[in-house]
């Protein structure tokens, strides 16, 4: 897709990580950019930084959020979902680490504008940053094959069974577990999985029944039959 980018057009930078090294090499190299400046960082490490997050969208109305994944006490999807609603105009791009599915499919859906390994050149980051913030969209070679292969699969389960909310076998599982009064960690030891691929097989659940929280999510489970409380006791 053809970019019309102007050169002119300053783009206005926040940056969310939480490795001190990370966020002091990004405010150089972006600063040295003519047409970016960086106007604020989020040290994360507890939950209070999510609204220090939110705060800083309202203080410095940046133009583009750059969001780790790894952000101590949450994930860059736990970040994602509080500001739901809140970013308006503004366009995130997650820099991260990761490659495994668990961490793409988390924030695949949750309005996200690319998805860059930290692993790319200086050029290759700025570049995203500037096709992001002119309406583009960039996602790493690494990530696309992953991305890619999951949309086609829920596509092709999608035609196979007509029910766009059937549950997987796994969310099942997780399910079953939650009925049980299981918290995450618990279900990602049960099930040998990690605790945010837990989190994002919950939020799966909770769209595809469209329950607010877990206990309405196990309630219209039981309704239409799809797990017995009385075999998860």
């Amino acid at each position: 897709m053809d970019i019309d980018y102007r050169p002119d057009d300053t783009v206005k930078v926040l940056i969310v990580d939480d490795h001190p090294v990370v966020r002091f090499g990004l405010q150089q190299v972006l600063n040295d950019e003519a047409d970016i400046t960086v106007v604020g960082d989020i040290e994360s490490g507890d939950i209070d930084s999510i609204e220090k997050l939110v705060e800083a969208t309202r203080r410095t109305s940046p133009d583009v959020v750059i969001l780790d994944l790894e952000l101590g006490d949450y994930t860059g999807a736990d970040a994602l979902q509080q500001l739901h609603g809140k970013l308006s105009g503004i366009r995130v791009l997650v820099y991260t680490a990761h490659a495994e599915d668990n961490y793409i499919l988390q924030v695949a859906g949750l309005g996200i504008h690319g998805y860059l390994l930290k692993g790319c050149s200086t050029d290759e980051l700025v570049a995203a940053i500037r096709t992001v913030h002119a309406g583009g969209t960039v996602i790493d070679p690494n990530v696309a094959g992953h991305l890619i292969h999951h949309l086609s699969h829920k596509s092709k389960l999608y035609k196979d069974t007509g029910k766009p909310g059937q549950l997987s076998d796994r969310e099942t599982e997780v399910l079953a577990c939650l009925a049980k009064g299981k918290s995450n960690r618990a279900i990602a030891s049960m099930l040998f999985i990690c605790e945010a691929t837990v989190k994002f097989h919950v939020h799966a659940i909770l769209g595809k029944l469209q329950a607010k929280n877990r206990t309405e999510a196990v309630s219209i489970a039981v309704q239409r039959g799809l797990i017995s409380l009385e075999a998860h006791r």
